[in-house]
């Protein structure tokens, strides 16, 4: 009975180790933004998005519409807010004056183009006075996705990765 009783509580303290190895806490991610990505200083008012975007997830959709999460992590504020947040501590950065227009970043679909790609769609809308202007973007990065494969660690960081090369991207090709 005694070896039964060590048997088994060896056998639960390599259970609890292997338990204890893996990383399962969930990566809080915040975005980066470079100054060298703004080409024309401006004033970001704000960044409209679905709402199924502005949630702590790391969320995009697939060609069919279906709302895919990426596990083991979460942005640190919700997704509007940390773009808004990161585009304007670029902007501070930067020695450009800014021009006088004022932009809203409406971000209007992330969505998987392929098993090796994200597909960022929206536009840069100008409202003032005198104009109403609309910069279209849709900028594709990559961002592998294995169907069935939930348990990738590196998948979080990978994700958020995509959204700041994209966000970049949109930022240095939009010619404000």
């Amino acid at each position: 009975m005694k070896h039964l009783l060590s048997f088994f509580s060896l056998a639960v303290l390599c259970l609890l180790t292997s338990c204890l190895s893996k990383s399962s806490d969930p990566k809080v991610l915040l975005l980066d933004i470079p100054a060298s990505a703004i080409q024309e200083a401006f004033v970001l008012q704000k960044v409209e998005m679905p709402e199924y975007l502005c949630a702590g997830s790391l969320r995009y959709t697939t060609e069919n519409g279906e709302l895919k999460t990426v596990p083991g992590g979460f942005w640190a504020l919700p997704l509007d807010k940390l773009i808004r947040d990161s585009i304007r501590s670029a902007l501070r950065h930067t020695d450009r004056t800014p021009f006088p227009a004022a932009y809203v970043l409406q971000l209007d679909q992330i969505i998987q183009s392929s098993s090796e790609n994200l597909l960022f769609k929206g536009a840069f809308v100008a409202k003032n006075d005198r104009v109403d202007k609309q910069i279209p973007f849709a900028v594709e990065v990559p961002f592998h996705v294995t169907p069935g494969e939930d348990d990738d660690e590196n998948a979080p960081e990978r994700f958020r990765q995509a959204v700041n090369t994209a966000l970049t991207e949109i930022l240095k090709s939009s010619n404000l």
